[in-house]
């Protein structure tokens, strides 16, 4: 299975050549090029939800925006796979309830899980988008996610990715290690995936993709495409190509 996180840059006209619109028809080409199974975004507003869903013919999506029309992190999955359930949860204490926010998080964040089926084999798939202001917010929803996964009802093979803010060595891989094998375990040159529109490659990630041990990595890539000489995103997309064991 292949499997994508992207946090595609929120549309701002300060962007100026690097706005979404000009990056739409790449990332859009990017994709029906690279064809992975489960697509995790990050980043998108209601109006670049609808581009995208309108433009990548071979997905089905779900997810819910954070608060109101705001930003969602939205799970595109090609359509071979059959939706068994979807749901959002909200960070903070009351997680079943829209807008919730951590006391220490500029806004509302959210992840968004799909339990998808495939020739009767079931796997859930986990996208997340974590605070870009509080460590303690980022750590906090880092122990929520791992109670999500402990505690789930279904255990079926487990994927989480998104956008997590934060290095390794900054609490993450020492709170989800027990748990989960990050894709950056098994790729061995540069890491750096957030470049902001320039041409950076030194450095390390704040994008992941982990997996519980129901899966074997195969091949981690980090691609560093350009559509018109400009980047697809402030962020480089990772992939993974993954196994059931």
């Amino acid at each position: 299975m292949k499997i994508m996180t992207f946090n595609v840059r929120i549309d701002v006209p300060i962007d100026g050549e690097n706005q979404f619109k000009y990056r739409l028809r790449g990332i859009i080409d990017f994709i029906n090029k690279q064809k992975p199974d489960v697509i995790g975004f990050q980043e998108v507003n209601h109006n670049m939800l609808l581009s995208l869903h309108n433009q990548l013919n071979d997905y089905h999506y779900e997810g819910k925006s954070r608060d109101g029309n705001d930003e969602y992190n939205p799970i595109f999955y090609l359509k071979k796979f059959q939706l068994i359930s979807t749901e959002t949860y909200w960070y903070g204490k009351t997680p079943n309830i829209p807008s919730t926010k951590h006391p220490e998080a500029f806004f509302p964040r959210i992840f968004t899980t799909v339990k998808l089926l495939l020739e009767d084999k079931m796997y859930e798939v986990v996208n997340t988008h974590l605070s870009h202001v509080s460590h303690k917010a980022r750590l906090d929803s880092l122990f929520q996610l791992v109670d999500y996964y402990l505690y789930r009802v279904d255990k079926v093979p487990f994927v989480l990715m998104g956008d997590f803010n934060a290095y390794p060595n900054e609490g993450l891989d020492k709170i989800l290690s027990p748990y989960f094998n990050s894709c950056w375990n098994y790729y061995f040159e540069e890491t750096k995936t957030f470049h902001n529109f320039t041409d950076s490659i030194y450095g390390l990630p704040i994008d992941y993709i982990f997996t519980d041990s129901k899966f074997k990595f195969e091949n981690v890539t980090i691609s560093r495409e350009k559509y018109n000489n400009i980047y697809l995103s402030d962020h480089y997309p990772v992939f993974a190509i993954i196994k059931l064991i």
